[in-house]
């Protein structure tokens, strides 16, 4: 597994691409397609935050690259084989799971992938992205958090989106920048971000977090984005209809709230992720919601 394995995998200037099937060796599963032209998406001025668990995530790299190449990612490979970008377990390591998601975002775009993966526990791991297309001004981060644990940083708010920093540079070791729980993060890391985000999206994810019972813990976050002229979106991921869980249902209650119930019989490529016609579904429904509920606040700090 080589980390160029995956070159071949990108649009190309000939507008051509691999269609793969889930048997990569067999070549009379590899089917040559045309591209279409690299399209111009409909939203222009996006400035969306995410965070969450990697269900989140995947919906962050889906997301990404319908807004790089007007199209959904979908739409043009078929799910399964080597390097799906919305499976890390069809790459070689993470390290090349985080290179091959940074690379095509282009051609007008960027993201700064503020990523380490280095032990078992959420202060050894940083997975914090930022998307950037100053064409369409729109601008899209996520940030891997487990609820009431630390956000940790290593890029200033300032910087983090218009600096172009290499990937490689990243995954060295670096000293963080800021670090705290959700509340502070929203109010002295994200509010400060530049574009500064309009909508914060975040989850529990699928992780037992006894804090979640607490609802004054609950309250500081939304305080927190009340307080930042945020529209908080809160997702569901708990894998039972969110009525039926305290504190979903709670956070819906305080939120905007994107259910994702749809999904809970959705094929999955392991025991909890889905593929991307699932992150295809969710991102539709969340964009919607955001053009729904506008907030035409300043995008600057």
């Amino acid at each position: 597994f080589e980390a160029d394995m995956c070159e071949h995998l990108r649009p190309d200037v000939n507008k051509r691409s691999l269609s793969l099937t889930e048997d990569f060796g067999d070549p009379r599963n590899v089917e040559f397609k045309a591209h279409h032209e690299i399209r111009l998406p409909k939203e222009k001025g996006l400035h969306l935050l995410m965070m969450g668990d990697s269900i989140t995530r995947y919906m962050y790299l889906s997301l990404t690259y319908y807004l790089s190449h007007g199209m959904w990612y979908s739409e043009i490979y078929s799910r399964g084989g080597d390097c799906y970008l919305v499976s890390s377990a069809t790459f070689a390591d993470f390290p090349h799971f985080l290179r091959f998601g940074n690379s095509v975002v282009g051609p007008y775009a960027h993201e700064n992938c503020d990523c380490r993966r280095e032990g078992p526990t959420a202060d050894d791991n940083y997975e914090n992205r930022f998307f950037y297309d100053e064409r369409n001004g729109n601008s899209l981060s996520y940030f891997q958090s487990f609820p009431f644990t630390h956000v940790h940083s290593r890029l200033n708010a300032a910087d983090a989106f218009l600096q172009h920093i290499p990937l490689e540079h990243m995954l060295n070791e670096l000293p963080s920048t800021f670090e705290g729980d959700w509340p502070t993060f929203i109010s002295d890391y994200a509010s400060k971000l530049n574009p500064r985000p309009t909508h914060v999206m975040l989850n529990a994810g699928l992780h037992p977090m006894a804090d979640w019972a607490n609802h004054t813990n609950l309250d500081n976050i939304v305080s927190a984005l009340k307080a930042a002229n945020m529209v908080g979106i809160y997702t569901t991921t708990v894998d039972e209809k969110y009525s039926d869980v305290e504190h979903e249902k709670y956070m819906c209650s305080k939120l905007l709230c994107l259910d994702m119930s749809f999904a809970y019989k959705d094929r999955r490529w392991d025991h909890l992720h889905f593929f991307d016609e699932t992150n295809v579904v969710a991102n539709k429904m969340l964009l919607q919601m955001i053009e729904d509920n506008p907030n035409n606040g300043p995008s600057t700090p």
